[in-house]
């Protein structure tokens, strides 16, 4: 009797330990679970930009908001820029963006520029006011404005001008680029130029390229 006695003890004592130990085990793993599903504890490494994109000129004081900053500080000379950086080109100032080999677009004064998109597959910029100049060596550009996308279609150079409206003037001073807006597309060959007035309703002049455009 006192041994069977001895055995339904430790049997007890053996089960409550592993009832116990699975407890914890499940709490270890709930807790896991929460930690990893905070959105401000993110484990992973952010993905790079897939090609590589610097400042190679600069004249004048141009500033740049970082992606993960809200702060604008002094842009320099060969800064390396990624996917949400934000430049900006005050009066009296110039500045230039290399994308590789791909090409560069250069802004004159009173202009912005952010950067969307640096994969293999595109590279989407956005002009917000202001005027730049694109040299496109490859047709992976997409310049978005206030009222339009504009996407080159062969290598080229084009001037893209914004004013403070939101409206849009394209001159194709070489190659050729398709212009998208909330009205359709449309195909502007080597020295023509377009300009696009308004967004909702847009409509747009075709006209020949002045000798001072091009």
């Amino acid at each position: 009797l006192y041994l069977l006695n001895y055995g339904m003890f430790i049997a007890y004592f053996t089960k409550y330990s592993t009832m116990e130990v699975s407890q914890m085990f499940k709490k270890a793993i709930i807790f896991l679970v929460l930690i990893l599903s905070i959105p401000s504890l993110n484990f992973a490494e952010e993905e790079p930009d897939d090609r590589v994109a610097r400042l190679s000129l600069i004249n004048g004081d141009v500033s740049i908001q970082r992606a993960d900053d809200k702060d604008w500080i002094a842009a320099s000379v060969n800064m390396p820029l990624q996917t949400g950086d934000y430049l900006y080109s005050p009066k009296g100032a110039r500045t230039e963006v290399q994308f590789d080999n791909s090409g560069y677009i250069r802004l004159s004064e009173n202009t912005d520029l952010g950067i969307l998109n640096l994969s293999d597959k595109i590279i989407q910029l956005k002009i917000g006011a202001g005027r730049t100049t694109l040299l496109a060596n490859e047709t992976l550009f997409e310049i978005n404005t206030p009222n339009t996308a504009i996407t080159p279609l062969s290598s080229g150079r084009y001037r893209i001008e914004v004013d403070d409206e939101g409206n849009t003037t394209l001159i194709v001073q070489k190659g050729k680029a398709e212009v998208s807006t909330n009205a359709g597309s449309i195909s502007i060959t080597e020295n023509q130029k377009i300009k696009i007035e308004g967004d909702e309703s847009p409509e747009y002049v075709i006209a020949s390229a002045d000798i001072k455009d091009t």
